[in-house]
């Protein structure tokens, strides 16, 4: 499966990041940008470093973007209401921009009557629109002076095989910086959490808590819930997402 996703995304024709030229999904025309940057030096000393969080996840990925005092965080939508919110704000001397990708809503689980062959292409379809999703955004941010951190495998799960799906979603993002020598570096759960929230056990209301501590952002009034003992997606992607771009 993996073989076959590796090919069907290595045949998009990327040149990433002097030219792009990505399908987005639902058939829609290609997009070709040229995105080369100014032959000037100073231009790349001038340019402040852009560094990107992603919490990996084939239904709810969390994306942050932190560039100087713009901080853009994204998630999947759950729902048809969440992909409308739109939430701007100044915090603490930066400007914050809450939104969520250019993607249909997740839907629930594959139905019993697909065959299991049926499954598995929907999965890689899913897959394939995660990663267009995150180069989508990464194209506009990406210079010479950008970094991206992903969320390391958590080794610990016990559901194998939610574990087989996040570890054929990361290869495949991988392999595609990889091939368009984008760096990224891969972050440990535990590393993220002592750094961030103080403790590598630290829970996921620990990891908001810490974000509270430095930006008041009131995402559970933005997502429409009310506070409760579990933090709920996207919640919890986004704050993930955020931590791996503030520590770093």
């Amino acid at each position: 499966m993996m073989v076959g996703l590796l090919l069907f995304l290595d045949g998009v024709g990327w040149a990433f990041p002097f030219f792009v030229n990505f399908t987005l999904a639902h058939k829609k025309k290609p997009i070709l940008l040229n995105s080369t940057p100014p032959a000037d030096p100073f231009f790349f000393c001038m340019m402040s470093m852009v560094r990107v969080g992603l919490d990996m996840s084939l239904n709810s990925t969390g994306m942050a973007i932190v560039d100087g005092k713009n901080i853009v965080l994204l998630f999947n939508p759950q729902n048809q209401k969440q992909c409308r919110i739109y939430w701007q704000r100044e915090l603490q001397g930066f400007h914050f921009t809450i939104r969520p990708f250019q993607t249909k809503p997740h839907t629930k689980a594959l139905k019993p009557k697909l065959s299991k062959q049926e499954k598995k292409q929907i999965q890689i379809q899913k897959i394939s629109s995660v990663i267009n999703n995150i180069l989508r955004e990464l194209q506009q941010y990406y210079h010479s002076n950008t970094r991206i951190y992903i969320e390391d495998y958590a080794y610990g799960m016990t559901n194998s095989s939610s574990m087989s799906v996040l570890h054929e979603l990361g290869g495949a993002l991988k392999y595609m910086l990889a091939k368009k020598n984008i760096p990224y570096e891969a972050i440990s759960p535990s590393s993220a959490k002592k750094r961030f929230a103080g403790t590598g056990r630290a829970s996921k209301l620990d990891m908001y808590t810490a974000l509270q501590n430095l930006f008041p952002i009131p995402l559970w009034q933005i997502f429409g819930k009310s506070p409760g003992p579990k933090l709920p997606n996207p919640i919890q992607d986004i704050v993930d997402a955020f931590a791996l771009a503030w520590i770093n």
